[in-house]
């Protein structure tokens, strides 16, 4: 994008700068039509006055006067040149004629010639200065045409420029689609293998060791595969959950959730202090996000051993604007964000809220707008392109706009670490590069934004914005 505007910038100046240069090589015909006419009022008042002031302001006029600046023209400057140098001569005789005699006979010959002289120079002048009027007349006709036609160049090149760029981002979310559906293929190829292969094997070995004499190792071969089993079908589960619907969603994630986080699972609504625990929960991390005077649904606590997690919605968020495909992702950029808590936070506590963001949906429904425009110029129906999500009126963008805030309490991270992740940029990050890279390819996909927020000792919020 930054190269995109340097190429830009730089057309702009260069054609700024040719109309300079062309327009500052040489002086305009008004000023040196004034500068011939100061001559030419000069020489007419001594003809009048014929006294040696007017005489004296005659010949420094003169002296002034660089036939050069008028013309070009090598030998009409150089006709000119001669043509000044008589009048010079001519005008310092009758100069000093005046200043001794006064003799008005000779000075009326001294006049006559000069006045063939300046007739002459005033004739070529006059000729060089119609043929200068034709140029600049001919110049401001090409130059218009050239500013015209580099405009119109400078639009298409722009125009370009914005459909390459329009073509890969929706390249790039053709990817992240196809991407996302193998990984999803696969999870689902992996699950099955693990149920229909792993798991009856471990069955198996059950029974066979029920036939064992030994009862006690018997018993404690059946416990060690019972436990298997059990973690089999929760890896199965998070591989590939049910079908979610809009209308189980929370249910869902509260699910994923007591499988990963816990073993003997307590779960219980706690209406009482549930809104001011969500509060607190999502005041981890240092979160400044006002839920005051909002009606919070959805907020199921459930605690095991060491980790308790809430899911919290807010009675405005409407997960029916969203379609499987899209909700699923969703899940998953949960799903990923509670593994890498499990995995690397050592929290305690662990929150989520959905609320609803009216200030994505005016966005929304611009970006959606031009989507439609890019798939109609390139043959694509609106009815196919609606099936991906890329086509949305504005109520129902409304209604898509949501905030999802992942918070929890853990060792938190480093602030040059939270600054990579936030950039994109994942070769350093290491231990966190799978998950943190799916969730912002998922994020991506829906077209929205994620931002991390994070300080070592004070845990780590999760701000996506879709």
């Amino acid at each position: 994008m930054k190269e995109y505007s340097k190429r830009i910038l730089f057309r702009c100046i260069s054609i700024i700068v040719v109309l300079i240069v062309i327009v500052s090589c040489g002086k305009s015909p008004e000023v040196k039509l004034s500068e011939a006419v100061i001559l030419y009022n000069s020489w007419i008042e001594f003809c009048e006055k014929k006294d040696i002031d007017s005489c004296i302001n005659f010949i420094n006029t003169l002296e002034q006067f660089n036939p050069e600046n008028f013309s070009p023209v090598i030998d009409l400057n150089n006709t000119a040149q001669n043509q000044k140098d008589m009048c010079l001569k001519y005008s310092k005789e009758i100069l000093q004629v005046l200043q001794d005699s006064a003799d008005f006979e000779s000075i009326t010959q001294y006049i006559e010639q000069i006045d063939l002289y300046m007739l002459a120079y005033l004739r070529n002048q006059n000729y060089y200065l119609e043929e200068t009027h034709q140029k600049y007349y001919d110049f401001f006709k090409c130059l218009i045409v050239v500013v015209v036609l580099g405009s119109a160049i400078l639009i298409f090149l722009n125009m370009n420029e914005i459909k390459k760029r329009d073509k890969i981002i929706y390249n790039s979310e053709q990817f992240l689609r196809h991407s996302m559906e193998v990984q999803e293929a696969e999870r689902r190829r992996i699950s099955r293998e693990l149920h229909d292969t792993v798991a009856q094997n471990m069955r198996y070995v059950s029974l066979l060791a029920e036939n064992l004499a030994d009862k006690n190792a018997s018993n404690d071969i059946i416990s060690a595969q019972n436990q298997n089993i059990e973690d089999i079908r929760k890896l199965c589960y998070n591989l590939t959950p049910l079908n979610i619907s809009s209308g189980d969603m929370i249910s869902s994630l509260e699910l994923m959730g007591q499988k990963m986080f816990e073993n003997d699972v307590r779960s219980g609504k706690d209406a009482q202090r549930g809104g001011k625990d969500v509060l607190k929960a999502v005041g981890n991390a240092g979160a400044v996000e006002n839920t005051s005077g909002t009606h919070l649904v959805d907020a199921n606590t459930h605690q095991s051993g060491e980790v308790e997690f809430r899911i919290v919605s807010e009675d405005s968020v409407d997960f029916s604007a969203w379609n499987a495909e899209e909700l699923m992702n969703i899940y998953r950029i949960v799903q990923e964000a509670f593994q890498n808590i499990k995995k690397h936070a050592e929290a305690s506590e662990v929150t989520v809220l959905f609320k609803a963001d009216t200030a994505v949906g005016t966005v929304d429904a611009v970006s959606s707008a031009r989507g439609a425009a890019y798939g109609a110029k390139n043959g694509r129906a609106a009815s196919e392109i609606g099936k991906k999500g890329s086509v949305k009126s504005v109520a129902d963008s409304k209604k898509r706009a949501l905030k999802i805030i992942i918070t929890d309490d853990g060792k938190g991270m480093s602030e040059e670490l939270v600054e990579q992740i936030n950039s994109g940029v994942f070769e350093n990050t290491k231990k966190f590069h799978f998950g943190v890279r799916n969730i912002v390819e998922r994020v991506q996909l829906l077209g929205g934004t994620v931002t991390y927020r994070s300080e070592p000792n004070y845990g780590t919020q999760i701000t996506v914005v879709l």
